[in-house]
């Protein structure tokens, strides 16, 4: 048969023939490789006949070699007469690809250079292998999204308590070591349950989202953390202001776009304001032996003072000694008296 050219007996062409494995000889010669022998194994692999390869170049299959570094790696190692392997991927004549685990093996005979390539076919284990990374890459993208999913709030798209509990103690030994000030401020929606009893739960899903977005959209420095805390209450953390001046006038300013949002929040014998938050802020420098719940709970404490005030106001206090309270007030002038009661958890006011 052609394949066997000039050295069929000398390297038993025809018991090659008959190999499940892919084997091909190239004559190395001045002018370049040149493919002396396939079997019929590696024809089928590459979807050519026998006849159509013998005599081609090895540039010619180069070209289907879709990782040439490595096959320039190997013509290094052979040429030091070494027998060498690799792993080589090819394309087929249909651009079907073909992973081979290569072994060549340098031949002189009769004062000529060979080289027989034997080619173990392995592209199902590779097939698997390449199924199974774009599974676990799926599975990495999939555990990502819970991960994202389950420290953001499904209604607002805040971030929630989960994320905010280790974050807060981090920030909190932050500026608590770097001695620098922190703003923590509770807000809350004013009168919401009056908002649900009017309008409806689907509604009042709707102005949360809408106070949420006011919020992210205001307090969107990379210094600012919003948080939905449950309900119709949110929390923000910023840092490094440096006089409460500042930090009132940025959480009174997110105040008024609240009023501007201008959502109905019918209540009778009230005037006609629309939704409104009261907002609690808590500034200054976190003690190197400060709980950071107690931040929390001071932050809190002025939020239910903005209640007891009124609704729709700041409150800022600078210390967390209930005895020792210093407050900014910037409240809407038709104040009404809120019924301020004691409870186990802290206090709560007639409607919030």
């Amino acid at each position: 048969m052609a394949s066997t050219y000039c050295i069929s007996s000398d390297f038993g062409m025809a018991a090659l023939d008959h190999l499940d494995q892919g084997v091909t000889v190239f004559e190395y010669l001045p002018t370049g490789g040149v493919l002396r022998y396939v079997n019929p194994a590696y024809a089928r692999l590459i979807e050519y006949d026998v006849d159509e390869l013998i005599g081609k170049s090895s540039a010619f299959l180069g070209k289907f070699c879709l990782n040439p570094n490595t096959l320039l790696e190997l013509q290094d190692t052979l040429r030091r007469g070494e027998q060498a392997t690799a792993r080589l991927q090819l394309r087929s004549r249909t651009g079907k690809i073909l992973w081979f685990e290569l072994t060549a093996i340098p031949i002189i005979q009769s004062g000529r250079n060979f080289v027989m390539f034997i080619h173990h076919d392995i592209t199902d284990i590779e097939s698997d292998k390449d199924t199974m990374r774009k599974r676990c890459d799926i599975l990495a993208e999939r555990n990502q999204e819970l991960e994202e999913l389950s420290v953001h709030d499904p209604l607002t798209g805040l971030y929630n308590r989960r994320f905010f509990d280790p974050d807060f103690i981090r920030l909190h030994g932050y500026h608590s070591r770097r001695k620098s000030n922190i703003a923590i401020a509770f807000i809350d929606v004013d009168y919401f349950k009056n908002f649900n009893d009017v309008y409806g739960h689907a509604q009042g899903d709707v102005a949360l989202k809408a106070v949420a977005h006011c919020l992210a959209e205001h307090f969107s420095r990379v210094e600012d953390l919003c948080v939905r805390w449950g309900g119709e209450e949110f929390v923000v953390v910023t840092g490094d202001e440096k006089d409460p001046e500042t930090v009132l006038s940025y959480f009174e300013s997110f105040r008024h776009k609240v009023e501007d949002l201008r959502i109905e929040n019918t209540k009778p014998h009230r005037p006609p304001l629309g939704l409104t938050v009261s907002i609690g802020v808590y500034f200054g420098v976190p003690g190197a032996d400060a709980d950071p719940a107690a931040v929390l709970r001071a932050a809190d404490e002025a939020m239910y003072r903005a209640k007891k005030q009124g609704r729709n106001c700041t409150v800022m206090e600078r210390s967390i000694n209930p005895l020792s309270l210093v407050q900014n007030e910037h409240c809407w002038e038709g104040k009404e008296d809120g019924a301020l009661a004691s409870a186990a958890n802290g206090h709560s006011t007639d409607g919030r």
